[in-house]
């Protein structure tokens, strides 16, 4: 099959001919994959960039395996009404459901919020979704809290990001 035949979002129309000149019905395909793939390591804290293990209400986290789009440059979200939205640019991240609120998306990566809907001492189920193809979801431990701070290279290491109000 060639490979320009084989882009994601495609639906290749097969058919078998038999060397007798019978022919199968056709079979539509669908090629690629045009959905997130989520594992329990593309789910990482937003400050230290080391993967999140527990997750905490309120949290930030970095949710990468999202298709990569065309531009490099990662796109913030608008704030209305003093909240981030939970859909943004085709991307949706739903804990137990509960849609995340985005402020950030990226490089194949989404920028959440932990809602404080989960609950410590249980466990959340973390799915995503990409244009409205949901990802098969990851199963994380919720703790009370998961500290980090945020570094000026926003690498987890180095000088933190702070700031000093006088």
């Amino acid at each position: 099959v060639p490979t320009y035949l084989l882009q994601t979002g495609q639906t290749l129309s097969l058919v078998l001919v038999n060397p007798d000149g019978g022919r199968s019905n056709a079979l539509a395909v669908p090629v690629g994959n045009s959905g997130p793939a989520l594992t329990p390591n593309l789910v990482v804290h937003g400050a230290t960039q080391v993967a999140a293990g527990p997750v905490s209400p309120g949290q930030v986290l970095v949710i990468a395996g999202f298709p990569p789009t065309s531009s490099s440059a990662v796109s913030v979200a608008p704030v209305t009404n003093n909240s981030y939205p939970t859909s943004f640019m085709g991307v949706r991240v739903l804990f137990d459901n509960v849609p995340a609120p985005i402020y950030a998306f990226g490089n194949g990566s989404a920028a959440v919020i932990v809602p404080y809907s989960v609950t410590a001492g249980n466990f959340t189920m973390i799915s995503t979704e990409y244009n409205g193809v949901p990802s098969t979801p990851v199963r994380v431990p919720v703790q009370t809290s998961n500290p980090g701070l945020f570094t000026v290279n926003q690498s987890g290491t180095g000088q933190a990001a702070v700031l000093n109000q006088d």
